[in-house]
C-alpha cells in the first residue's frame, strides 16, 4: 500500500502543473480581500502600469470568455506567465462562491482585479476604474456587486495617474485589461462608480451625484436611479439634453467603456459622487443601497421610457437600416418643431425638418449613406416637448 501511494501523489502534482487542479480555494470575506488589494495598488507617479500588448490582451480576453462560459480548469495556466492567479473564493458573509482573478504581490503590471459570480441571472458589471484617485469608490463598488449579485466586478490595478502619460487612466484608454474585460464580458448593463470634489470651483452648483449614460439621451432607468438617490437624501442630477449646460463636466461623453457600450446596444451607467457620499461611511452605505435598489431586479432594469403624449416618433422603418430609413412622426397639436439626427454625443448630424407641422402623422426620409455604422438618434423638439428614437445604421 505504501508503494501505491507514491505514484498517486506524483500524478496529483503532474495534474496540478498542467493547470487542471492548479486553481486554489479560499474561504474568507471578499470585502476584506479588496481592502488588502487596494492597499497594494501602486500610487500616483509610480509608472507601475505596464501597457499590455495586443497578444497579452488576447490572452486575458480568453480568460474572461472562459470564465463567462464556466470553464475554469485551464485559466491558471493562461494566467501563470503574468504572475496572476485565479481562486475559487467562498465568501462567508454572503455564502456566495466567486472566482477571483488578481495579480500577486508586489504588483508589477497593474492590470487590475476581476471577480466573477457564476450563479447569478443578473447580467450586470460593477466597475471601479479609479480606486485611488476617486477615493473609496472601490468600497462602494464591492458593496453594490454583492448587494445586486452582479455577474462581474472590475477594479483598476493602479492609480489613475500612475503613469505620467495617462496610459493608466482606465476610463479613457483601450490598451488595458479593464477595457478588454468590459467588452469581452459584454454585460447588458455596466455601472461605473466615480467620484469628484464638489468643493472645486469647476463643480460649483453641482448636486451630490451626477448620473449619465455618456449621451444626451438617458432612458427612464437613469431617472429611476436618480429618484432612489433622492430618497436617500442626496441631491442628484441626470446628464441629458436639458441639463447639458449645468452638468456637462461630468457627462462621461469620452468614457471608453461607455462609448463601446453605447455603440453595441448595451446600457452604460456612469455615476459621479461628491466626497461626502464616499468619505462618510453611513452615506456611502446609503449610496450603495440606492444603486442596489435600482439594479437588483435583472428583468426590470432594461426598460425604455414610454413615448410622450404630446409628440411621438412612432417608428423608423427599417431599423436597423442601410443606407436609409423612414421616420414617422405623429403630432397631437400643431407646433413649430425641429426633427434632427444626432450622434451619441448629441452633435447634430443632419436637420431633416425645421418649421411648423400640423397635427397628424408625417413621414421623413433619413439618408445615412455618407455616415459610418453606429447608433444615432432621431430627435424631435417642440415648444414643450423633446422626444427621440434610437436609429441603428449597419453597413
Amino acid at each position: 500500500m505504501r508503494f501505491l501511494r507514491i505514484p498517486l501523489f506524483l500524478a496529483f502534482i503532474v495534474l496540478a502543473c498542467q493547470g487542471l487542479w492548479a486553481q486554489t480555494t479560499v474561504t474568507g470575506n471578499i470585502e476584506t480581500t479588496i481592502v488588502d488589494i487596494v492597499d497594494h495598488i501602486p500610487g500616483i507617479g509610480t509608472n507601475k502600469f505596464v501597457i499590455p500588448t495586443t497578444a497579452q490582451m488576447s490572452v486575458f480576453q480568453s480568460v474572461f470568455s472562459q470564465m463567462n462560459a464556466g470553464n475554469f480548469s485551464d485559466i491558471q495556466t493562461l494566467l501563470a506567465p503574468f504572475d496572476y492567479t485565479i481562486s475559487r473564493f467562498l465568501n462567508t458573509p454572503t455564502s456566495d462562491t466567486l472566482y477571483l482573478v488578481k495579480e500577486n504581490y508586489p504588483i508589477k503590471l497593474g492590470w487590475g482585479t476581476f471577480i466573477y459570480n457564476p450563479k447569478t441571472s443578473n447580467d450586470l458589471a460593477i466597475e471601479a476604474p479609479h480606486p485611488l484617485w476617486d477615493r473609496y469608490t472601490w468600497s462602494m463598488a464591492i458593496k453594490v456587486f454583492l448587494g445586486t449579485k452582479a455577474k462581474w466586478f472590475m477594479m483598476a490595478g493602479t492609480h489613475r495617474y500612475a503613469n505620467s502619460d495617462s496610459s493608466s487612466d482606465m476610463a479613457h484608454v483601450t490598451a488595458s485589461m479593464f477595457y478588454t474585460a468590459h467588452k469581452t464580458d459584454a454585460n447588458a448593463i455596466a455601472v461605473q462608480i466615480h467620484g469628484f470634489d464638489g468643493s472645486s470651483p469647476q463643480y460649483a452648483g453641482y448636486p451630490n451625484a451626477v448620473i449619465s449614460n455618456g449621451t444626451l439621451y438617458p432612458s427612464a432607468l437613469y431617472y429611476t436611479l436618480r429618484d432612489n438617490y433622492v430618497q436617500q437624501g442626496f441631491t442628484t442630477g441626470v446628464f441629458s439634453y436639458s441639463t447639458y449646460n449645468s452638468l456637462n463636466q461630468l457627462g462621461a461623453t469620452t468614457n471608453k467603456e461607455g462609448l463601446w457600450s453605447n455603440s453595441n446596444n448595451k446600457k452604460f451607467v456612469h455615476i459621479e459622487h461628491d466626497q461626502p457620499l464616499r468619505f462618510d461611511t453611513t452615506k456611502l452605505r446609503k449610496t450603495a443601497n440606492a444603486i442596489i435598489k435600482t439594479f437588483s431586479q435583472p428583468t426590470e432594469i432594461a426598460k425604455e421610457p414610454s413615448q410622450s403624449k404630446s409628440y411621438n416618433l412612432i417608428e423608423a422603418f427599417p431599423n436597423p437600416f442601410n443606407p436609409g430609413t423612414t421616420i414617422s412622426v405623429s403630432i397631437m397639436t400643431g407646433d413649430l418643431v425641429t426633427l434632427s439626427i444626432r450622434d451619441i454625443l448629441g452633435r447634430t448630424i443632419q436637420t431633416i425638418h425645421e418649421g411648423y407641422l400640423a397635427a397628424g402623422k408625417h413621414t421623413f426620409r433619413f439618408d445615412a449613406s455618407s455616415l459610418p455604422s453606429g447608433i444615432y438618434f432621431g430627435t424631435l423638439t417642440g415648444s414643450n416637448s423633446l422626444q427621440r428614437i434610437k436609429l441603428i445604421l449597419l453597413k
